[in-house]
């Protein structure tokens, strides 16, 4: 049990700015993302229901972001002006290494902040576990299909990566089956989600980066809340 929660551990701090730490073999973390997902939903919960307003919105996105999805964020804004260059794959690289705002970033991050920001107003607070949940899931997924793009950085630090992680994380989110509507849902939302992005970043970079894990993540869950959202309003 120590060293379960020393790992965990491991992956809160790895996958936001808790910086609770741990120990353990490092290529076991991946299989708690879905778990750091359930902290990631809970602190958009609470916030929400003790703030229902739009201002209450607006502080709950920045806090959460601040702990949980800043990191990931910035990923798919680096992704998004890699993969939008009319470049080579190394020159793609290069950047998203950079990590500079361009015009793909720019506008793929207002565009994306306009919608989360609308559905996570409008979408009731208990779907916010599922967004966080799965949308962690689905870079389990991705470093199933794939493998890293380069041998440094935070894609490679998984590799080779032990498929028992992504079923480990699954099983973690079993007691979210409480709804079994939006758990499916949101199960299929992460699963499609990686593996077109899979076939996607393939085909860009060859491969995926710690960059791709994050921007895969903040789509899953854009992608899980307007698929909740269209399905039951919430």
């Amino acid at each position: 049990m120590r060293q379960i929660l020393s790992e965990l551990g491991w992956a809160i701090s790895f996958l936001s700015r808790i910086p609770i730490g741990g120990r353990g073999n490092i290529s076991k973390v991946p299989s708690y993302f879905s778990v750091v997902g359930y902290f990631t939903g809970a602190t958009y919960f609470i916030i929400k229901i003790l703030f229902p307003s739009f201002l209450g919105t607006i502080f709950a996105i920045a806090l959460g972001f601040s702990l949980f999805d800043l990191f990931h964020f910035d990923g798919f804004l680096d992704t998004m002006d890699g993969f939008f260059s009319q470049k080579t794959a190394s020159q793609k690289m290069e950047i998203m290494i950079k990590g500079n705002i361009g015009p793909a970033a720019l506008f793929w991050g207002i565009l994306y902040m306009i919608t989360y920001i609308t559905l996570f107003w409008k979408i009731k607070p208990f779907s916010l576990f599922y967004m966080a949940i799965f949308g962690r899931l689905s870079m389990n997924f991705l470093m199933d299909f794939s493998q890293p793009a380069k041998n440094t950085g935070l894609g490679k630090v998984f590799y080779p990566y032990d498929h028992k992680n992504t079923l480990f994380s699954l099983i973690f989110t079993l007691p979210m089956i409480v709804f079994p509507k939006m758990y499916f849902l949101s199960l299929s939302v992460s699963l499609f989600t990686a593996v077109i992005f899979n076939m996607i970043s393939k085909r860009e970079i060859g491969g995926y980066t710690g960059d791709v894990l994050g921007c895969v993540n903040m789509l899953s869950q854009i992608f899980i809340l307007s698929a909740i959202f269209s399905v039951n309003g919430g």
